[in-house]
């Protein structure tokens, strides 16, 4: 079973939204734009707590509207999860296979309260009969949500009583945290469950058996060690003899109880000498550092104030459960706490996902094998290789556990292009902005997408269409690796290849524009691909803008309605040309000086003396220095038979780079200039 789909209504910023949920779902959106609210809509379904769920007046997008929260549950794969759902009202759509689970939240005037409805939905039945029942909390615990908030404290989680270690600890060691005369009840309670159970069955012996075991303990103070053993070792008798005693038709019942009461036995006996060692201990610290002096004569000053009072040095707690209750963790040598806050915020994680673990695995046993888990921002304070990494190990956690049968769904919200490059767009919902302030949930199917490119193109020969759908299908993986903040931005500049990726940025920064300020990212369309990105950021309903060169002309004629406000032509047929155009020859010149290695100019400079008569015999130590030798007429030969290929030879993100820092604002060619202008346009109204 898992949450197919989630719609949301009214909460907060979220107004009329939908969005499908695969197995491992990454929400990616620029800050504010609803991912938390997502989250934490789904845990107002989900939540284990059993008290009512909460709203306030500003969960309300609209106060005179209700807020609407759907969850929809698909593909029950167990007769478990079936029998969970069943009720002779019917709580599964027939038609559509699939659990609907509603909570709707209004103003109630005449209360002046909000009420809160929670209930399972039919939306094949008639509108006035859609409610069948109450999603009680009896449901609710079937459906186990874990959320992982992005505030992550590893102080508070090591150090307070509520912290995630604390728990953990709860978990494995529940007997060792409870104070010793607590523990020693519970035993003694377990004891006399047992005595009720056995003086149901008449089995005297054991009755009579059991009564020696409670008198020990209710002594467990005084009595010794080998005390303990003996009623051990009687407790595993009186196991053994109900065992191969066929009368005793409770028997699994009582080798349960008895094996549950030898552990209570160990523990507490245990905890009795460690709380006797530190008393012992507790005692030599203070001989050895004169406590008792020191407290002696603190408490004769203190009479002359509180003769009715004393006080106590001490150096240790002995109380044994104090100690766990201040377990300390670290790596290495170190305490967490001097550790990094990369480190800190990655074992922040690591607890809240142990113990969501440990608690799925204590509940493997039980009917229901389906669990999901949100976590929020998991890239906090991460560097790069460790949030690739961590989202490939989420993956592997969660085919561990779906060998093992148990349905582990992920949800997880990012700011990092580092998490979804191990990805592919079956995982990814794009949040954008949609009307008001509300975002729409964008999903990409890539056979689809490549199919309808392919669709456009008019191919008529089959072969050659599947070679079209495969080479689209790998540009598309290509862009997890190589490109992944595209899918983050407000707006992407389109270009041609690597030199223009270089440069068009550092042209940015010339005409004061901050691409990264305004969320501006630059896409390599490489070429003949071009109409790749341009449908894509389309379909992402991301703003786009495309400069291409010239020769390339043709490409445009396949995107059809598509506004050519956002195209910019060259004036010539490609980068190099148009910047020739523009740019001083001396700062061409200086830039492929920078980017070649010396061999290759001095190669270079061969070849022009011997075509340019008026080179030879003079000193030139780089290309620069040619100008000062050529005449006019022959600059135009120089451009076009050695400048042109120089350029067309070192292009690349290098080169771009290099050329484009040693241009001035007014040298740049106008057709860079503009399409940034009106990306950073763009890339305002993106929100507006």
């Amino acid at each position: 079973m898992r949450m197919s789909r989630a719609y949301i209504d009214n909460f907060r910023n979220l107004r009329n939204f939908t969005m499908e949920l695969s197995e491992l779902e990454i929400l990616v959106g620029e800050n504010n734009i609803g991912k938390t609210n997502i989250l934490l809509a789904i845990s107002k379904i989900l939540s284990f707590d059993r008290r009512r769920v909460y709203f306030d007046n500003d969960d309300f997008a609209n106060p005179e509207k209700p807020i609407i929260i759907e969850l929809v549950f698909t593909d029950f794969s167990t007769p478990e999860e079936e029998a969970i759902f069943f009720d002779h009202e019917g709580f599964k759509n027939p038609e559509m296979n699939e659990v609907v689970i509603r909570l709707k939240a209004e103003w109630d005037e005449k209360e002046r309260d909000i009420n809160v409805s929670l209930t399972f939905v039919r939306e094949d039945l008639p509108e006035d009969e859609q409610e069948i029942k109450e999603f009680s909390w009896h449901f609710r615990r079937y459906i186990p949500y874990y959320y992982i908030p992005a505030h992550r404290d590893i102080e508070k989680e090591i150090s307070s009583r509520r912290g995630d270690l604390f728990e953990i600890l709860q978990s494995f060691t529940p007997y060792q945290l409870m104070p010793i005369q607590a523990l020693k009840k519970r035993t003694l309670a377990k004891i006399d469950d047992f005595l009720k159970e056995a003086e149901k069955s008449d089995y005297n012996d054991l009755v009579s058996e059991l009564t020696v075991v409670k008198t020990t303990v209710e002594k467990v103070e005084e009595v010794t060690k080998e005390k303990i053993e003996e009623i051990i070792t009687k407790i595993e008798a009186i196991k053994g003899n109900i065992e191969s005693n066929e009368k005793i038709d409770e028997s699994s019942l009582f080798t349960k109880i008895l094996s549950q009461l030898k552990d209570l036995i160990i523990v507490l006996q245990n905890r009795l000498s460690i709380q006797s060692s530190l008393s012992s201990l507790k005692e030599e610290f203070k001989n050895l550092y004169g406590l008792e002096n020191i407290q002696n004569s603190l408490n004769e000053l203190l009479a002359e104030f509180l003769d009715s009072e004393e006080l106590t040095l001490d150096t240790i707690s002995a109380k044994d459960e104090d100690f766990l209750r201040q377990l300390s963790i670290g790596i290495g040598n170190y305490s967490i706490l001097r550790h990094g806050s990369g480190y800190q915020s990655l074992l922040s994680l690591i607890l809240k996902l142990f113990k969501t673990i440990y608690q799925i695995i204590k509940r493997e046993e039980v009917e229901f094998k389906s669990f999901i888990v949100a976590i929020e921002e998991p890239e906090t304070h991460l560097h790069p290789h460790l949030q690739r990494h961590l989202i490939k190990t989420l993956k592997n956690i969660q085919l561990k556990f779906s060998d093992e049968g148990i349905s582990l769904q992920f949800v997880i919200s990012t700011h990092s292009p580092f998490i979804i490059t191990p990805l592919s767009f079956d995982s990814l919902t794009f949040l954008r902005p949609g009307r008001d302030t509300s975002p729409n949930a964008i999903k990409i199917n890539k056979k689809e997408f490549a199919q309808e490119i392919v669709d456009k193109l008019n191919l008529t020969n089959e072969k050659a269409k599947q070679k079209k759908m495969n080479q689209i299908s790998r540009w598309l993986d290509h862009l997890f690796y190589h490109s992944p903040e595209m899918f983050f931005s407000k707006c992407v500049i389109v270009g041609e290849g690597e030199t223009e990726q270089g440069a068009i940025p550092i042209f940015a920064e010339k005409i004061r524009k901050n691409l990264d300020q305004s969320g501006i990212s630059f896409l390599n369309g490489e070429g003949d691909s071009l109409i790749y990105p341009v449908r894509l950021l389309s379909a992402l309903k991301t703003s786009w803008v495309l400069v291409v060169d010239k020769d390339k002309a043709e490409i445009l004629k396949s995107l059809e309605s598509v506004s050519e406000e956002n195209i910019f032509v060259t004036n010539t047929k490609a980068f190099e040309t148009e910047i020739l155009s523009t740019a001083p020859l001396e700062k061409i010149l200086l830039a492929l000086d920078e980017k070649s290695i010396p061999e290759k100019n001095r190669d270079r400079i061969a070849d022009l003396i011997g075509d340019f008569q008026n080179l030879k015999g003079k000193e030139i130590e780089s290309l620069q220095d040619v100008l000062a030798y050529l005449e006019e007429k022959e600059i135009d030969k120089f451009k076009k038979d050695f400048i042109l290929k120089w350029m067309k030879a070192e292009k690349g993100l290098s080169f771009g780079r290099i050329l484009a820092e040693h241009l001035e604002p007014n040298e740049i060619p106008t057709v860079f200039v503009e399409a940034i202008i009106k990306a950073g346009e763009m890339s305002r109204e993106y929100r507006e």
